[in-house]
């Protein structure tokens, strides 16, 4: 039962079913951007996915999710970084190619953003340094 659990809460799929039991038009949006999470979404892509209009579309998904498509694609995509990263063989501009960033600048800012670090430097800090951190860095985000 832990490792069903596990899965669910890492892969999102118990964030879609949830979602989906109230509204399967944006858990169909949630799960295209997680299963693609580099391809270049817009409202109007996410919407077409969900088969409703940009501006419905837009109000149901943060009144469910709590924040804008947007915000959420970001955080997606600074998940998958984290994992990414972890793997060495691939590379930094690889990762950020992968999760649609058009340029390494752009991926490294935006995970700075997130993690207060570049990806060189989170990514040398090691996965036992990174693990440590975890907690404190949940604290924060929910203060």
């Amino acid at each position: 039962m832990a490792a069903v659990r596990s899965w669910a809460e890492n892969s999102g799929a118990l964030e879609t079913w949830l979602i989906g039991q109230r509204d399967p038009h944006i858990a169909r949006a949630i799960e295209a951007m997680r299963s693609a999470p580099g391809d270049a979404w817009t409202i109007e892509s996410l919407a077409q996915v969900a088969r409703s209009s940009r501006s419905v579309f837009a109000e149901r998904f943060r009144e469910l999710v709590g924040e804008s498509p947007s915000r959420y694609l970001t955080a997606l995509r600074m998940e998958q970084a984290e994992r990414l990263l972890g793997d060495e063989r691939l590379s930094i501009a690889e990762a950020a190619h992968r999760l649609g960033y058009g340029s390494d600048a752009a991926f490294s800012r935006a995970f700075r953003r997130h993690a207060g670090e570049s990806p060189a430097s989170w990514r040398r800090r090691g996965p036992q340094a990174r693990r440590a951190l975890q907690p404190a860095r949940a604290l924060q985000l929910e203060s």
